[in-house]
């Protein structure tokens, strides 16, 4: 509003000056008239600089649009009046009030904005400004049109226009927030000579002056422009006001795409080589535009549009001048300073805009013409161009490789502010050593790297350095060639770092080949170790889409341009063990680097979606038409098809929800269970996935803790799995929905194929609840597990970050999808990644399944011990031989399991632990970090607590605390209230051990699970996995019964019909078993009671054995 204002009156008094009688009509009076505008903001810059940095800035701002009120009633008397030399007065009040406005202007905006923000910010205070210079000049030409505009109604109107104006910008500085006193000490030098002549000395840092004297150049450009249009149509196109008003629309629009075109460019960086071209295109666009006005252009001449074409290049020359060069301004300065810096940039810019009008009235004076004065700037702007791509840019050739990545592939960089600087600030502080560690994607991370850092050192590989084509780019980089066989160049490397110079190391040492970060070499860790040097992790994103990657068309999707992302986290030490010396300290460096890379990964993946969101994103990102669920009754359904048949069925069964958003879902491992939770997760609605072999009273449990009122299933499940008055029983309480019986008809499917990609209800929370799974834990009583969208995703995010699981790889799921691992890691995780997965409703299906695995050359495949060992009976040798990834939980593997899987197959099941309130995964072997017997290491954004027990030693009660627990619980006794997370800590009820040497995680028990007999701890499931190893092919619990002299005593169960209680104690002695864990007795029951995860039932069968109802006994 200010703006509008200022120059609705800077242009009503030149068209004044030029078209009414009697005012002489000279076109030196409108250079004159700019003269008079900005002559003040040489004396009166150094006071706003100063008042700025010394007070509340908002404060400041509304005080002066307070002041503006007078000046612009003074103006409204003068164009009532049409009294040119008291316009010229009201011009030069206006002057300097916009002098004291200028530097709290922008010298507010880093207050209010991150660095990163600021080109953008800049960007949009240009654009705006022109836009009301745009305004103003064109109210001004319509209101004073030739045609008797230039009467007293018309001039009135123009001064209430620009009181309106004036009052309107008062009251919207009322909203601008307050901010701090940078410099609550400093006090406004009277003198206002004296304060300008320090602003310009205040200038003497060399980055800081030469961006106010290149933005100083767009103003003086901009200046001449703008006092040169009105002559030139007014002499040489025979145009009106009017036509003036569209010339300087035309110029505020170039203005604002240039603006528009350097912020983009920017990326949310400082990158003033942008100013070069934009100096170049305004020089040859005046040039041009003299050229072509010499002769004369008549306002209806078709060469008109030759002359607003220039106009419009001209100006969009400038935009791209004036962005990069007021942010880096803004950004060099310190914040205390940062006010009087801008000032000083606004008196350079007035100096040389007076110097300008000058130059125009003394040009014009002596005969020079409109043409001629255009002419010359074109050159002086060329010439200053050429200046700017000496002297401008601290850094020509880095940007200059920003500015084709941000054209070509859009790259966008996040955490600017975590990048390490110079070896030497501009105050000569030297930083710490720091070692910045990207992951390896493509040819191209090195110069992505090159462009966002300042002049960083690499490290190379030596071979690599020798290559033809390579040599060139060491030219200019400045490189060190490492080479593994010569260990004196990684010291040359290491001694440079700990000089201080910010070091690039590919910490993997080659282009990654199956799109995860792969093995980190020992190497790069050592240097940062014996550097002592901090690593600033980053992440490369969207290179690997490119031709210039080492992935193959089945890895990833191949793009021309796909957008590049950058993410640069927080520098970090590496966490080494102290006292390690020799190899174990190489590899424990080694190994605290990969933990580095791995909570990149995490802290980088997008997990502020819905599961609909994250899918739909999967499917844009590898496209449609890819393959995403298949299952042997409905065959293959592509994202495409998924995304549409969710759309149907999310709207179908939205109308039988419950009050509180919940639906029962009782489906089989198909298409259809993929489609229903993706479809409910798009209608904003929560399912409750029901095991069918639950039984009555969990089911009821279910119903009492979450509130369903509809149960969808269907009828082939039913069938099959012969629950026909389960069912019956239910419909008493919840209504029963058939998905088979839902009317679908052409309208409904045409409708889905549109609505693909789309949620049916936008604006989806993450943290909202998505899923409510059932489980019963150890109390033997039913309760829903609440997980959000987030808490999925982020445990997708978190096993991704260690596995490399990509779109080359099929998974085959046969684990259930109301079992959390069947879920997350059977069925999201492979359709987030865009991986293919193969459903298949029965794990029990021993000899089928592995024919499948084959059949569908599956590479991945999750699993309990109890369905792999079974696979592994019946499975011929060669069933599994496309498989490289065998996950297993939900139970320990057994020594037999492994075995056999490795001895058959050559496999090695990579063991996990998990539950079920973390959604579920929690611990897991990788290939790079696999050893039995144990778990795994514990996933990255995990917090951990081990609660020390009475009686066991060297291990305690897990505790955690991360992103992917769960919301809360729902207790049957407790309907629809969320039972939260003490402070967000969930108690996982085990007892576990961690390795000191590599943080590898062994499952002791229960807290549960373990007997107090005589007063001694003992673990049922180290009871267990002797019988395990013992009876590989049976399956085997130990339970827990009173006993009246030791208090407890244990009774182990087999299925295994020929077992002895003596060659069990046999087997446990060799185990080193204690007399005291010994089971009291043995039995053998035919049929031990299991879950839908194929392990045994403990409360069931606790409770059997209370009442002798479990197995017979043997001696």
């Amino acid at each position: 509003m200010a703006a509008f204002g200022d120059n609705l009156l800077r242009n009503a008094l030149g068209l004044l000056a030029l078209w009414m009688p009697g005012a002489g009509g000279h076109g030196w009076m409108v250079a004159a008239a700019a003269g008079a505008f900005v002559a003040p903001s040489i004396l009166f810059s150094g006071l706003g600089g100063e008042l700025a940095d010394g007070s509340d800035k908002a404060l400041l701002v509304r005080r002066l649009k307070l002041a503006d009120v007078p000046v612009a009633l003074a103006a409204l008397v003068a164009l009532a009046l049409g009294s040119v030399p008291l316009l010229f007065a009201c011009l030069i009040a206006a002057g300097i009030l916009s002098a004291l406005f200028g530097p709290v202007k922008y010298g507010i905006l880093p207050d209010q904005f991150e660095p990163g923000r600021l080109p953008g910010a800049n960007a949009l205070i240009e654009a705006a400004t022109f836009g009301a210079i745009l305004a103003g000049a064109l109210a001004s030409g319509l209101m004073l049109d030739t045609a008797g505009g230039l009467e007293a109604p018309a001039r009135i109107a123009v001064g209430l226009a620009l009181v309106a104006a004036t009052l309107l910008a008062w009251a919207s500085s009322r909203l601008i927030p307050h901010t701090p006193r940078e410099a609550p000490a400093l006090r406004p030098n009277p003198n206002i000579v004296g304060s300008t002549i320090s602003l310009l000395r205040g200038l003497g840092n060399r980055p800081i002056r030469r961006a106010s004297l290149a933005n100083a150049w767009f103003w003086m450009v901009g200046s001449t422009v703008l006092s040169l249009m009105p002559g030139l149509v007014h002499g040489r196109m025979d145009g009106s006001p009017a036509l003036v008003s569209l010339c300087l629309c035309v110029f505020a629009a170039g203005i604002a795409v240039g603006s528009g075109l350097a912020s983009f460019l920017s990326g949310g960086r400082i990158i003033l080589l942008i100013a070069v071209p934009g100096a170049l295109l305004t020089g040859l666009a005046l040039l041009d535009l003299g050229l072509v006005s010499v002769t004369g252009v008549h306002h209806v001449d078709p060469a008109l549009g030759h002359v607003l074409a220039d106009l419009f290049l001209a100006a969009a020359g400038g935009g791209l001048m004036a962005v990069p060069t007021l942010a880096a301004v803004q950004a060099y300065a310190a914040p205390d300073r940062r006010a009087r810096a801008v000032a000083g940039q606004n008196v350079l810019s007035a100096l040389g805009m007076a110097l300008t009008a000058l130059l125009l009235i003394a040009g014009q004076k002596a005969g020079m013409t409109e043409p001629a004065l255009l002419g010359i700037a074109g050159v002086a702007s060329v010439l200053a161009g050429l200046v700017m791509l000496v002297r401008l840019s601290p850094n020509p050739a880095a940007e200059f490789v920003w500015l084709l990545f941000r054209l070509f592939y859009r790259v966008e960089l996040r955490g600017a502010e975590n990048l390490p600087g110079k070896r030497l600030s501009i105050d000569g502080a030297t930083h710490a050593p720091v070692i910045v560690t990207p992951n390896h994607v493509s040819w191209l991370d090195a110069a992505l790297m090159f462009a966002v850092m300042d002049r960083p050192l690499f490290a190379i590989d030596g071979g690599v350095s020798r290559l033809w084509w390579v040599r060139p780019f060491l030219r200019v980089v400045e490189a060190v060639p490492v080479d593994a066989a010569h260990p004196l160049s990684m010291r040359r490397m290491i001694e440079q770092i700990r000089s201080g110079r910010p070091a690039v190391i590919f910490p993997e040492g080659r282009i990654t080949t199956t799109g995860a970060i792969m093995r980190v070499q020992d190497g790069a860790a050592m240097a940062a170790d014996k550097a002592g040097a901090t690593i600033v992790p980053v992440r490369i994103e969207g290179l690997e889409a490119t031709i210039f990657s080492r992935l193959n068309r089945a890895q990833v999707r191949r793009r021309w341009f796909p957008h590049v992302r950058l993410t640069v986290l927080p520098a970090r030490r590496l966490e080494i063990r102290p006292g390690l010396t020799g190899r174990m300290r190489r590899e424990a460096a080694g190994r605290a680097l990969q933990d580095t890379l791995s909570d990149m990964l995490l802290a980088t993946t997008e997990t502020g979606l819905t599961l609909f969101e994250a899918v739909a994103r999967a499917a844009r990102i590898h496209g449609m038409s890819r393959i995403a669920v298949q299952d042997p009754i409905r065959g293959t359904l592509s994202y495409r098809k998924l995304l549409a048949g969710a759309a149907v069925l999310g709207r179908k069964l939205e109308p039988y929800a419950s009050t509180d958003r919940r639906i029962g879902l009782m489906l089989p491992n198909a298409n259809a269970a993929a489609a229903s939770i993706l479809g409910l997760a798009s209608a904003g609605i929560v399912p409750v996935l029901l095991n069918p072999r639950a039984g009555l009273a969990a089911l009821q449990a279910a119903i009492d803790a979450t509130g369903f009122t509809t149960l969808a299933t269907s009828r082939r499940l039913v069938d099959k799995a012969r629950i026909g008055p389960v069912i019956e029983a239910l419909s008493g309480r919840v209504d029963i929905l058939y998905l088979e019986d839902l009317p679908v008809g052409f309208p409904d499917r045409l409708r889905g194929l549109l609505q693909r990609g789309r949620p049916l209800v936008a604006g989806g929370d993450p943290d909202a609840a998505a899923i409510v799974l059932m489980t019963s834990g150890t109390s033997g009583t039913p309760k829903g597990v609440v997980l959000s969208h987030r808490n999925i995703l982020a445990n997708i995010a978190q096993v991704g970050s260690r596995i490399d699981f990509g779109p080359a790889d099929k998974v085959l799921n046969v684990l259930p999808v109301f079992h959390a691992f069947g879920l997350t890691g059977g069925m999201m995780l492979p359709l987030v990644h865009g991986i293919p997965v193969y459903l298949y409703p029965s794990p029990l299906d021993y000899r089928t399944i592995p024919a499948i695995a084959s059949a569908i050359g599956a590479t991945a495949m999750f699993g309990t011990n109890s369905f792999l060992s079974g696979y592994a009976r019946t499975a011929h040798a060669t069933d599994f031989r496309t498989l490289r990834l065998v996950v297993a939980g939900a139970e320990p593997v057994t020594a037999w399991t492994r075995r056999i899987w490795n001895e058959k197959f050559g496999l090695r099941i990579l063991e996990g632990y998990g539950v079920t309130e973390t959604a579920p995964v929690l611990a897991l072997n990788t290939p790079l970090s696999s050893r039995d017997g144990t778990v795994g290491r514990f996933l990255p954004g995990l917090r951990t607590r081990l609660v020390p027990v009475d009686g066991i030693e060297q291990a305690g009660r897990l505790l955690v605390s991360g992103p992917n627990v769960m919301l809360g619980y729902l207790q049957p006794d407790a309907p629809g209230r969320l039972q939260t997370p003490a402070d967000g800590w969930h108690d996982t009820g085990d007892i576990v051990s961690i390795a000191p040497a590599d943080g590898h995680v062994t499952i002791r028990g229960r807290a549960a699970r373990f007997a107090k007999v005589a007063g001694e701890m003992v673990s049922l499931a180290q009871i267990e996995r002797i019988a395990s190893e013992l009876w590989p092919d049976a399956v085997s619990v130990a339970v827990v019964l009173a006993d009246p002299r030791k208090g407890e005593r244990i009774l182990l169960v087999t299925d295994r019909p020929d077992a002895t209680r003596a060659e069990f104690l046999h087997q446990a002695r060799l185990a080193h078993l204690p007399d005291i864990a010994l089971p009291s007795e043995l039995r053998i029951a035919p049929a031990l009671p299991l879950l839908g995860s194929g392990k045994p039932d403990i409360i069931a069968a606790t409770k059997l054995a209370t009442a002798g109802q479990l197995g017979e006994r043997v001696a």
